[in-house]
């Protein structure tokens, strides 16, 4: 993975609220799970279903404003503590995620479009 290469301290995903954006996946949250990183992200769909299985990730993650960007950043980048706890929450909470249990979901959603 190239991104371990890098050695980051924190990922950001910002992205407009809109329906394309809503159809993306979680992977930016999964590949900054995977190298204990916390990922500061947009309340979009597939970042907010991640975030809220933890209160620690809605809390610190999750930016809501142009002020929450500018806080939010700056509490990770000047906390060496918080950061280590985002990142290892996030990499338990994509430790439960199920690959599987999405691929059926897409197959349905597939199956009824076909139908």
């Amino acid at each position: 993975m190239r991104w371990a290469s890098w050695q980051w301290d924190v990922s950001i995903a910002p992205l407009d609220i809109n329906r394309f954006n809503s159809s993306k996946s979680n992977i930016k949250m999964l590949e900054a799970a995977a190298l204990s990183i916390p990922c500061l992200v947009s309340p979009a769909p597939p970042y907010a279903d991640f975030c809220k299985k933890s209160k620690l990730l809605r809390q610190h993650l999750l930016c809501y404003s142009l002020r929450d960007w500018e806080t939010k950043i700056e509490a990770v980048v000047r906390n060496k503590d918080l950061r280590l706890a985002l990142g290892a929450e996030m990499r338990k909470v994509a430790g439960e995620f199920d690959a599987l249990e999405v691929s059926k979901q897409w197959r349905k959603l597939f199956s009824e479009l076909a139908a």
